[in-house]
């Protein structure tokens, strides 16, 4: 265990750490000191599990992406049912681009808004209504009918 402290490369560590994890060992006095002196790693463990840890190859900077991009996905789902709250107000194509395209230019995100990505990604279910807009037009329109999360 002191060598894998000391020497030991991150990827070492994390991948001997996951390997602990997994094993529900009798190590847990060495899982307490490992986690006191390396608190990421329980961190990530606990945030991406050891599967996904092994597929990003135990790599630092590959977890931290990972982390961010998760906590990103779920900062712009929680904006987007905030954004299209459910209820009676009908949205046009357009008007659902808009607010799309404005929820992402608050994340530094250039992204064009596209309707199916919002029940997709972003777990906000739209319904597909024909509304009149005036004497004898009528037109596709999109109610928020739920939110999937």
């Amino acid at each position: 265990m002191e060598q894998m402290v000391t020497t030991e490369s991150f990827a070492d560590r994390m991948k001997n750490y996951c390997e602990l994890r997994d094993s529900n060992s009798i190590y847990a006095l060495a899982l307490n000191n490992i986690e006191s002196r390396f608190p990421q790693l329980k961190l990530f463990y606990e945030e991406l599990g050891s599967e996904r840890i092994r597929a990003l190859g135990y790599k630092e900077k590959e977890l931290k992406n990972e982390v961010n991009i998760r906590h990103l996905n779920n900062w712009l789902t929680e904006e987007m049912c905030r954004c299209f709250p459910i209820g009676d107000r009908l949205y046009s194509r357009e008007d659902i681009k808009e607010i799309m395209e404005a929820v992402f230019t608050k994340a530094g995100i250039k992204k064009i808004g596209k309707i199916t990505e919002l029940e997709e990604l972003y777990k906000v279910k739209m319904q597909l209504v024909k509304a009149t807009v005036s004497v004898g037009v009528r037109k596709n329109r999109y109610k928020v009918v739920g939110h999937l999360v």
